[in-house]
């Protein structure tokens, strides 16, 4: 009869096997966050003096088991602006949430054929006020290329399929999506 020191480790590892290679647990929700702060000083050469983003993404993914997954993502974001305003420094803040996006995906045909759909909903900033679209502006450029750049919209949907045929020891693969955007009117007056 094995002993229970033998038993144990053995029964540990076959889990671990059954759990990671398994392929993905039904009900197997993962939890992601992180911090990120970005910052830019120039030098006199533009009208700013410094811009800064503190980002604080969570995103959630529950597994489907060998059907697919669901994931859903936010984030809290904290954007600083420091202009110069004929000599003097004056600061534009935008913080709030940003929109969160969900996204669904089904395998059609496992490893080879997988059905997606995206949704954005409009949780993040609905307008801005003042020198807030200062700030915007520059966020949004891809020269400087944040972390988080869309921190509101009217909302979207979308949907695609992406796939993969074996031909021989190589694969074709193709993939296409369409996404529908709602209005979005983020300046007030």
């Amino acid at each position: 009869m094995p002993s229970a020191t033998r038993i144990g480790p053995l029964a540990m590892i076959a889990l671990s096997a059954v759990l990671v290679g398994g392929g993905p647990v039904a009900g197997q929700t993962k939890v992601d966050s992180s911090v990120l702060w970005e910052s830019y000083s120039f030098d006199g050469a533009v009208p700013y003096g410094e811009i800064s983003e503190l980002s604080l993404p969570v995103s959630a993914s529950f597994a489907l088991g060998t059907a697919g997954e669901l994931a859903v993502s936010t984030a809290y974001v904290r954007v600083l602006l420091s202009l110069d305003e004929d000599g003097a420094p004056v600061e534009h803040l935008l913080s709030g949430l940003a929109d969160t996006e969900a996204r669904l995906t089904l395998n059609i045909i496992r490893d080879r054929l997988v059905f997606l759909t995206t949704a954005s909903i409009p949780t993040g900033i609905e307008s801005l006020e003042g020198g807030q679209q200062d700030v915007l502006n520059v966020l949004v450029t891809d020269v400087l290329g944040f972390y988080t750049q869309r921190l509101g919209s009217g909302g979207s949907i979308g949907g695609g399929l992406a796939g993969a045929l074996p031909l021989g020891r190589l694969a074709f693969g193709f993939a296409g999506s369409y996404t529908a955007f709602g209005s979005f009117q983020p300046l007030v007056g």
